[in-house]
This record gives C-alpha cells, structure tokens and sequence, in this order.
C-alpha cells in the first residue's frame, strides 16, 4: 500500500452522524465494526452532506470489514450513519 492512502489518523467507535476533520484531506479506508449504512461526505457540517457531495457509501446490511476508500476531501469529512458503529482511517 502507498503512504498516499495509508491513513496517518484514526476515529473510532463512531455511532451517529459527525464530523471527523474540518478542511483538506484524504479518506483512506472505512472499517464497519457492526453493521449500518455510512456514508462519507466531502463538506465542512452534518446539515451540509447530502447525495451531491458523498465521496463513499457503505450499504445497511453489509457486515463488518475494512473498505479501501482512497478519496480526497477539500471542505471537511462527514461521516452519515444509522444504527452500528464504524472505524475512519484519514490523514
């Protein structure tokens, strides 16, 4: 793996929706610990993301594992999610 995507910075037991970094920056990988739909937003609020700004999005149902995401932000990294907890890997 590059050290372009390894994520140098880590959130964990996230449940809910929240912002994880304000401003630039690269998302590298999504780990689901329990099961929900998360998806991660390119913007610098939670009232902010929306479906014109989502960088990834994980499906509810899909079960627990790491998801390589390797995308760049430019606002800030919102994390949106129903029930379950997940795992952000960013720099």
């Amino acid at each position: 793996m590059s050290d372009r995507i390894s994520g140098q910075l880590v959130r964990s037991n996230i449940t809910g929706s929240v912002v994880i970094k304000t401003g630039k920056g690269r998302a590298a990988m999504l780990g689901i610990v329990t099961a929900a739909d998360v998806s991660l937003h390119d913007c610098a609020t939670v009232p902010e993301a929306s479906v014109d700004n989502r960088i990834a999005f994980i499906p509810a149902g899909t079960t627990s594992g790491h998801f390589l995401i390797d995308m760049p932000f430019y606002k800030g990294l919102v994390a949106v999610a129903g029930a379950g907890s997940f795992i952000v890997s960013y720099t």
